[in-house]
Parts: C-alpha cells; structure tokens; sequence
C-alpha cells in the first residue's frame, strides 16, 4: 500500500553525470551537468530518479504538489 513519497538525498551529490530535474512530474526546470547546476537545484531534494545511459533523470515535487496527489490512484499501481 502507497503511504508518501520518499524523500531522498540532495541533487546536489552527483558528480561527472548529466542531468534532466522534472518538477511535479510535467517542468523541465534544469538540463546540462550536475556540476553546473544552480544551488537552488542542487538543494533540491529528489523523491524519484530514473538512470539512462546519457543522462539521470531527477523528479522533484513541491508540497503544494504532492498535496493534490490521490493516494487511492496510486495505490492502484503497486
């Protein structure tokens, strides 16, 4: 059973990889190398992460967002 995300560590720990940063599963809202990311991404915590062999894939979400989230829908998916 679906209870929350997970919060994991900050985007901020990767090192010599590229990234894509997906806000609230739909905004790219950062693109290019870990290592040139703004500090507000790399503070971000991230709840989910997808590896590619070019690039990581990062999903974060605002409180606002996973306020709206339909726990029933997604316990749908286990």
């Amino acid at each position: 059973m679906f209870v929350g995300f997970k919060k994991y560590e900050k985007i901020g720990l990767a090192r010599m990889v590229n990234i894509k940063v997906i806000q609230n599963d739909k905004d790219v809202i950062y693109e290019g190398a870990a290592e040139d990311a703004p500090d507000e991404i790399k503070n971000m915590y991230y709840y989910k992460i997808t590896l590619a062999s070019k690039e990581t894939t990062y999903y974060v979400y605002t409180d606002d967002y996973l306020a709206t989230l339909d726990i029933d829908k997604l316990n749908e998916h286990e």
